[in-house]
């Protein structure tokens, strides 16, 4: 997992990385890159609000990963490490002609490939495939604690559905 936080704040700064893509540096936080074959839940127990956390495009990451709670308003976010160019824009639905794109979390055995820690918020998604577990049982992710008090907005459709 490699790290860059911003020099100044105040600064627009460029990464570059890989395969010649370009992303602008957020100006509030650090901008970590996960590998195949690197440690995701060291990358995310190491995510401070503001962060992104770009996972590699059409890796498979396999584990049973914990969303831990984070102090702060500002969300983590965890995406694709593929350009926007390449993923859907605003509005626009997801579909299958993306997946070479996405990185895959999957889960090794019945429990879930991602779930959050109790209290843990601000975690923001996008761009990920999340497949099923290891001989389909069990929750492929698991969000909040179940209580009326969460505030989860999660689309998720089975892979042979429209």
């Amino acid at each position: 997992m490699r790290i860059f936080r911003s020099l100044a704040r105040a600064l627009p700064l460029c990464i570059v990385a890989g395969a010649g893509w370009v992303l602008p540096a957020s100006a509030a936080g650090a901008t970590l890159y996960v590998h195949a074959g690197e440690n995701l839940q060291e990358a995310l127990n190491a995510a401070q609000p503001g962060d992104t956390i770009l996972l590699d495009a059409g890796a498979t990451f396999t584990g049973n990963f914990i969303l831990p709670v984070k102090s702060g308003s500002e969300f983590i976010t965890i995406r694709s490490s593929a350009s926007d160019a390449a993923l859907p824009a605003a509005g626009q639905r997801m579909a299958p002609r993306w997946a070479t794109v996405l990185p895959k979390l999957r889960s090794i055995n019945g429990t879930s490939a991602l779930r959050t820690a109790p209290g843990a918020h601000h975690w923001r998604l996008q761009f990920l495939e999340l497949g099923a577990n290891k001989d389909g049982y069990g929750d492929i992710i698991q969000l909040g604690d179940g209580s009326a008090r969460q505030n989860t907005r999660f689309w998720a459709r089975n892979a042979g559905s429209p």
